[in-house]
């Protein structure tokens, strides 16, 4: 069932920056929450994760039985019938972004144990492949159907970041980096991501420009753990970060200089996974309930 809340408008707080390079003044942003809400059905865990500039949302649901299944949340608020990739024979279908052009790109698995892309476009699915590898999970797409994600090479390696671009699929080499996962791409080729090295589970940011120069680490100020999920045209960039308890606080990054943090309001748990070129967000969050919901969100920032 859908839950409608009302409008709710509040000041983010402006993180202080710790780096030299992030340094910032103080400028705060107001985050207007539209609605939040649950894909159909009793006891679903629902993680919305992408916003095109039409203001549909994807995303995914768990059910009360563990399966994860995906869906299309339109901008008049209706929901897609459940998205279940063709090949998924493991109860895992998971949508992570969707386009301008309506095209939804996320990952299913099956009953070996491995995990595959896929490309869902008026009804008709593509699968993806990252070359030599045996999973490949993708995580964010453009208006080109240039993808990024994460490739394992086989069953015991880790993870490494990609980029497809213009038909080329390549590795994203942060050096000495042995574990990373790129999240989000724009049309201008700028991808967004995390990485952290072997036994080390404090996550930290990387932005790749257009030319292939990374900046990294990005850290929001005081944060544990940073989580960089999306990015739009205007290079503002969205995602999480932990603080020292644990706690997981959405974050929108305005490069070069900007952190801003926000909580929905009640909840223990705030992402924000997505970001259009309007600034509408969307994202998910946990109110002690156990489970999931999402939102749908606008960023407007303080002149």
């Amino acid at each position: 069932m859908t839950h409608m809340k009302m409008l709710s408008l509040f000041t983010a707080v402006v993180l202080a920056s710790s780096a030299g390079a992030f340094a910032q003044p103080q400028r705060p942003i107001s985050v207007e929450v539209l609605a939040s809400f649950d894909y159909p059905g009793e006891g679903n865990s629902t993680s919305a994760q992408g916003i095109n500039d039409q203001g549909d949302i994807t995303g995914s649901y768990d059910d009360a039985s563990g399966v994860t299944r995906s869906f299309v949340r339109y901008r008049n608020g209706t929901f897609s019938e459940p998205i279940i990739e063709p090949n998924d024979t493991d109860g895992y279908t998971f949508a992570r972004d969707i386009n301008n052009l309506g095209t939804v790109a996320g990952s299913y698995g099956t009953a070996d144990g491995e995990t595959h892309g896929f490309l869902l476009s008026g009804g008709t699915y593509t699968e993806f492949d990252a070359p030599n590898t045996v999973s490949t999970y993708i995580y964010g797409s453009n208006d080109s159907d240039d993808l990024v994600g994460v490739s394992y090479a086989t069953d015991t390696s880790f993870g490494m970041a990609y980029a497809r671009v213009g038909g080329t699929t390549m590795i994203i080499d942060l050096p000495s980096v042995k574990i990373s996962f790129a999240y989000g791409i724009n049309n201008a080729q700028e991808v967004v991501g995390l990485y952290y090295e072997r036994g080390d589970f404090n996550y930290h940011g990387f932005y790749r420009a257009p030319d292939g120069a990374i900046t990294a680490p990005i850290d929001a100020p005081g944060a544990a753990t940073t989580f960089l999920s999306g990015i739009n045209e205007k290079g503002v960039i969205v995602g999480r970060y932990g603080d020292s308890t644990g706690t997981q606080h959405g974050l929108v990054f305005r490069m070069p200089h900007f952190f801003f943090s926000f909580d929905y309001p009640g909840a223990t748990f705030t992402s924000v996974s997505g970001i259009n070129n309007q600034g509408y967000v969307t994202g998910r969050y946990e109110n002690g309930d156990g489970i999931f919901h999402s939102y749908v969100g606008r960023v407007r920032f303080v002149r």
